[in-house]
Parts: C-alpha cells; structure tokens; sequence
C-alpha cells in the first residue's frame, strides 16, 4: 500500500486516512491501519492525533487513550476495539449494571452507558496512568459510572503488578511493580446488587477472579458473563473445567459467537 507519508504533512494524512479507515469493514480496516501506524510510528508529530479516537457506535463521541498502545492508535484510526465483544453488547437485551473488570481506558464502558439511558457501569482498572483516562472518559456519565483503582482477585491484601508503560493493555500481578490493592468481587457490589453483564480481563487471572465470586453465580446475581481464556503464557488457566462445570450445575449456558472467547449466561426467563 502506497501511503503517501512524503506527500501530505502528518496533519492532514492521519486525519485523511482516518477517514477512509474509519468507514471501511473492520477487516479491511484493521488492514490498512496496520499500514499506516507502521508509516506514522508513534512521535512528537502524531502523538496528540493517536490520543483520542471515536468509537464507531458513536462517532459524537471522543475517548482519550493512550498512544503508546498499538491497539490504542488502530482505534484512533479505525473507531474499532475487539468488534466481537462489541458487537455482542449493542445487540444484547441486557441492561443495568456492567462491572468491567480490567476495564482499560473505559471503550466497553462507555459503550455500555451510551446504549441505554439507565445502564450503570462499576469499572476497575489498577494502573495508575491508565486509570486517569479511564476518569476522564467516564465522567460525563456522572454518578452512573463508578471507578476504582484496584485489582480484583481472589482475596484481600496488597499486590503487585508488573506494568509496561509501552504495553498499557498488559500489567499483571508479579513479585515486583506498582504496589495496589487486591479485593474479591463480592465486597465491591452491593448485597442486593443484581450485575447484569460481568466482564473480565485481568491478564490470567481472570477464572481465579471468577471462581473466587462463585457464589454470585450460584445465587444467580449474573446475568451474563466474559473472560478470556489464556493465562499471561498463553495457555488455559487449569482451574477453568471447574469454573465452567459449577457454571453449567447453576444454570448458565455457553454463549456461541464467531470470534467470542468465554462466555456464559443465564436463560432470560431466571434473570
């Protein structure tokens, strides 16, 4: 692909391939993005165009992110963030309350608050530099978007979390990094909170954050649940058959979808 990068100054060439990626197909423009984000690297000249993007559900709206992310300056160019997630959430019947486990810099959050007028989010998200965007993008919701900055896991202690400010997507529970608190999902929602929509994505510790709030599922305060299979080394957490298999006693069923990873939820008639 000839991009023209020698042509048009930078500030009229992203903006100009903006435009284009941001109307084609997601395939097609997750392709052309991949070229153009290896044309303009990440510098002092492109830095303030790959800070914000508008999501495609939404093009009114505007959600900073931070340019360092590859996933970030695709979504400046493209509008897109995981489509498959996505799309499962603007065609679900769910609403109320989204607690977004790992929530970033607050894309699926928004997304949730913008499809009805009455939907809430509770979004985690531990590190620091992220968390203040995630701040700044959630705030004209007002008190139906709560934050907090700490992880969620399987008990309650202090932790640490290796985080490379290069890789924002990527900060995991390790021996050295950023010190922040750790609690379990039941002390964060309410006694009689019902979460319509948990989503998870904590970097492998996502089925021992979901084994540690079984309880949630088997009073069936859950409507429908996501996570991500793989562990930091790629592989399926060991525990996952016991997750899936106390799931399935409760009464949840597999969500099928091309492109979705896990998910389970409860029949509409028990929600």
């Amino acid at each position: 692909m000839v991009l023209g990068s020698t042509v048009l100054p930078v500030r009229l060439a992203l903006p100009l391939w903006r435009a284009v990626a941001s109307r084609l197909p997601i395939g097609k423009a997750l392709r052309v993005a991949a070229d153009v984000t290896e044309a303009f690297e990440l510098g002092s000249e492109t830095a303030s165009f790959y800070s914000t993007g508008r999501p495609r559900w939404n093009r009114h709206s505007v959600l900073r992110t931070n340019p360092r992310c590859i996933f970030a300056r695709q979504f400046a160019l493209t509008g897109c963030y995981d489509h498959t997630l996505t799309r499962e959430l603007l065609r679900s019947d769910a609403r109320g309350l989204l607690v977004d486990i790992g929530a970033n810099y607050g894309y699926f959050s928004a997304l949730w608050l913008s499809c009805r007028p009455d939907n809430r989010v509770v979004s985690i998200e531990p590190v620091p530099e992220t968390y203040e965007l995630l701040e700044v993008n959630l705030r004209a919701f007002g008190d139906r978007a709560r934050t907090l900055r700490l992880c969620v896991g399987d008990g309650e202690r202090q932790v640490r979390m290796a985080y490379n400010a290069d890789w924002p997507l990527v900060a995991k529970v390790s021996e050295i990094g950023i010190e922040v608190p750790m609690r379990p999902l039941h002390q964060l929602i309410p006694d009689d909170e019902h979460i319509a929509v948990l989503k998870v994505d904590a970097e492998g510790l996502d089925v021992r954050i979901l084994l540690a709030a079984i309880d949630l599922f088997r009073q069936q305060r859950i409507g429908v649940v996501y996570w991500e299979r793989a562990t930091w080394d790629g592989s399926p957490d060991p525990s996952e058959p016991e997750l899936v298999d106390q799931l399935l006693g409760f009464g949840y069923r597999r969500i099928e979808a091309p492109g979705l990873d896990m998910a389970y939820a409860l029949p509409a008639s028990v929600q």
